[in-house]
């Protein structure tokens, strides 16, 4: 026997869309729930506040990403080089005793904040990039973009901004921190 049961259905977009199938509009307007049209109407509301709401959410993200988290990156990056520089500086002016290694960490620290900041902004520009083709899409062909590639991106941009926010010092990033909220009564 074959078992029967409710799909499980991640995008909302695909899920709404049974609203529109010949047999659940039957089963609505049989127990004059609601008519074809009221569904359809339904239909095109959820489609159209999914839409705005994932819209919101990129838009609120691209700007924190440019407005509070690059820079915050970038501030702790030029402390970073700043404190490289003198140090070399040091060891050559008056012969600071430094192992090779210490510079080697320190260099390789910075690194890893550049890297994390070009991985932002690159992925950032992309979601610029997505949501300019959204908004020449249909309602139902951007809600499936979103779901299949805007939020993904968003999700990537969040594992990027999140690695960042563990190596910038509390002084230059803005936002609250994980474990800052955490405590927060």
């Amino acid at each position: 026997a074959k078992k029967r049961g409710l799909p499980n259905i991640a995008s909302t977009s695909e899920s709404l869309k049974a609203l529109e199938k010949k047999d659940n509009i039957s089963l609505f307007e049989k127990y004059k729930v609601f008519s074809k049209e009221e569904l359809i109407a339904r239909y095109k509301i959820w489609i159209d506040m999914y839409n705005i709401t994932i819209g919101i959410e990129a838009n609120t993200l691209n700007e924190m990403v440019n407005s509070c988290i690059v820079p915050a990156g970038c501030e702790y990056e030029q402390l970073l080089a700043d404190t490289l520089l003198k140090l070399t500086q040091l060891k050559k002016e008056v012969k600071l005793e430094l192992d090779a290694a210490v510079l080697n960490d320190q260099k390789g620290h910075l690194s890893e904040v550049a890297q994390k900041i070009y991985y932002v902004r690159r992925n950032s520009k992309e979601l610029d990039k997505l949501l300019e083709k959204a908004a020449g899409l249909h309602h139902e062909e951007r809600a499936e973009l979103y779901f299949k590639e805007l939020k993904p991106l968003m999700e990537h941009i969040r594992k990027h901004v999140d690695a960042l926010e563990r190596v910038v010092s509390d002084e230059q990033w803005d936002l609250p921190k994980y474990r800052e909220m955490l405590f927060i009564k």
